[in-house]
């Protein structure tokens, strides 16, 4: 599948789901991240799910890529909207991780990928009206 980057080169990758295997809670996932993917699973039965894809060219990665939907889904803990002093050594680190969700957003624009993103905590309902 072909990708552009955010200066303008074009990528091509492999999006075979044996590429990009699912990952289970403690593999570099959390609990609520797992339960926004067996969702996306349900609702979306037959279509392949990537996992930790990359945005090329950035170094960043989308928590869930459906290819064929080119629909991305971001997990989101408050760490995305506050400053938290696990997640950010300084308020500059904050500003860091704004900055990286910008880029990832910037990337799904240029490559016509819907992103949903979906806060921690959210509840189910509000998750699948989410896709709708």
């Amino acid at each position: 599948m072909k990708f552009e980057d955010l200066s303008g080169r074009e990528h091509f990758i492999d999006i075979r789901p044996s590429r990009w295997p699912r990952k289970n809670i403690g593999e570099g996932r959390g609990k609520f991240q797992t339960e926004v993917g067996n969702i996306i699973d349900e609702i979306y039965p037959d279509e392949i799910i990537l996992e930790e894809f990359p945005c090329l060219g950035t170094g960043l990665y989308l928590d869930f890529f459906l290819p064929r939907r080119r629909l991305a889904v971001e997990v989101q803990g408050r760490q995305h909207r506050q400053f938290v002093a696990f997640f950010h050594k300084t308020k500059a680190d904050f500003k860091a991780q704004q900055k990286r969700d910008i880029l990832k957003e910037d990337w799904c624009k240029l490559n016509e990928i819907t992103l949903i993103k979906i806060d921690t905590g959210t509840d189910e309902d509000k998750i699948r009206k989410a896709f709708a």
